[in-house]
């Protein structure tokens, strides 16, 4: 990523070259283009919003930088326990607060086999146009725990490959509408080369 950018992987706490780790508010000592910059992913495992959205509120508040949704439509492997729609979810959250002062709202990550390409992009286009900054979305495959979540809401599951190739054409539907920087998520060697090849950062964790 360039200078400046939020880090392709799970936010983690740290400091800049001064030694100072600031949000938007931090003081003009730091420089802007080297500091880290930190978001977190909001808590969407709930049936009622307005915890989620206070969160927001308060992540605002301290200055953060960003705020993140997923797209799970149900915790993994818990189908019986409820989950905010990610989309809807980054809509509302543009609407509130959108993108302005360098605050920054996205996905980590979007699953590419729920939704068609084109429709994703066109979504993503809408957000940004709420929010009057572009997005970051990241964009995943999915993996083996998200099969049961695939097909009980009527949607294939793919094999790997298959999987891979859904990201690859979000990625581009994405970058072609110009309404969000790109990033790819996974840990797999052929992840990280679409990512280089088809994407502006790779989105990691646990690394």
């Amino acid at each position: 990523m360039p200078d400046g950018g939020f880090g392709g992987h799970s936010p983690a706490a740290g400091s800049t070259e001064s030694g100072f780790h600031g949000g938007r508010g931090a003081p003009r000592w730091v420089n802007p283009a080297r500091r880290l910059r930190i978001g977190l992913t909001l808590p969407q495992f709930r049936r009622d919003a307005s915890s989620t959205l206070a969160t927001f509120d308060e992540l605002w508040r301290l200055g953060y930088d960003g705020a993140f949704v997923f797209d799970h439509l149900w915790p993994l492997l818990q189908p019986t326990r409820p989950a905010l729609e990610g989309w809807t979810l980054l809509a509302t959250l543009a609407a509130r607060r959108g993108g302005g002062d360098g605050f920054r709202l996205g996905t980590l990550v979007t699953r590419a086999g729920l939704r068609a390409p084109s429709l994703l992009a066109h979504m993503a286009a809408t957000v940004r146009s709420i929010a009057g900054a572009p997005l970051i979305a990241g964009v995943g495959a999915g993996d083996a725990a998200s099969r049961a979540e695939n097909l009980a809401f009527g949607l294939p599951y793919e094999d790997a490959a298959g999987r891979l190739a859904n990201v690859e054409a979000a990625a581009v539907a994405l970058a072609g509408t110009g309404a969000a920087e790109v990033w790819i998520g996974g840990l797999g060697a052929t992840t990280r080369a679409l990512a280089g090849r088809v994407a502006d950062a790779w989105n990691a964790w646990g690394v």
